[in-house]
């Protein structure tokens, strides 16, 4: 459109004559708008693909730098967001995603050289290493609140133990308090501690307390909680 342009066409029944035709055309403005936003949607449509693209390319990069910068704490690479849809279509079920990553010379270089300078080591089952660890644990017993005794009529005198279940080497005990909100602010080493072992707390009637019924048992069981090792381990609980 406005240009001179030379249009040759075939004559009918003129053996082969042809008639040429020098014309300048010029669009009326609707045709040249329709045009126009022709053009525009297919620029559009190219530019969205190629975003696409350049996104999915960022985000491998970054994923490939996290995974870079602490490699000896990854077992697994996050996955990219065309993966992720493909998560999503398959509701997550049955599914199985390669991974690979686009890594530049230099930064396998750098790696290498990371390595070399702070080797570490690597465990096979990590999470049989993690749970035969030993591990230094202490606990400290505070206090408890609204005790009541159902056997004595006397004045409550109680104490607090705690201890791993099937490991009788690490009792804590600790000394007597009186009252129904006793303070034992006690502290002391839990011994035969293992990552992720959990702990069991009993509070306990003294002999004083009970023997005014005259029946002669143990000393009586006023409560008990237990604390799952993951609740405490490895930020401690309060």
């Amino acid at each position: 459109p406005d240009q001179w342009c030379r249009l040759e066409e075939p004559l009918v029944d003129g053996d082969g004559g042809v008639i040429v035709l020098d014309a300048f055309l010029r669009p009326t403005p609707a045709r040249r708008f329709r045009h126009e936003a022709s053009r525009s949607l297919s620029e559009v449509e190219a530019l969205g693909k190629k975003a696409k693209k350049l996104a999915l390319q960022l985000q491998e990069a970054e994923f490939s730098i996290e995974w870079l910068e602490d490699v000896g704490g990854r077992t697994s690479l996050p996955m990219s967001m065309e993966e992720r849809e493909w998560e999503r279509a398959c509701g997550g079920h049955n599914l199985v995603i390669p991974t690979w990553m686009l890594v530049s010379q230099t930064r396998v270089a750098a790696l290498r050289r990371s390595q070399q300078q702070q080797p570490h080591s690597v465990a096979l089952f990590p999470e049989s290493a993690t749970v035969n660890s030993k591990m230094k644990a202490k606990v400290k017993i505070v206090s408890a609140e609204g005790l009541r005794s159902f056997v004595g009529g006397g004045p409550l005198s109680s104490y607090c133990v705690c201890e791993i279940p099937l490991k009788p080497e690490s009792q804590v005990k600790t000394g007597c308090a009186s009252g129904e909100h006793p303070h034992w602010r006690h502290t002391e080493k839990l011994h035969g501690y293992r990552t992720h072992d959990s702990v069991v707390f009993k509070v306990f009637a003294t002999r004083d307390t009970i023997a005014r019924v005259g029946d002669g048992r143990r000393d009586e069981l006023l409560g008990e909680a237990a604390l799952a090792g993951d609740r405490f381990f490895p930020d401690g609980f309060d």
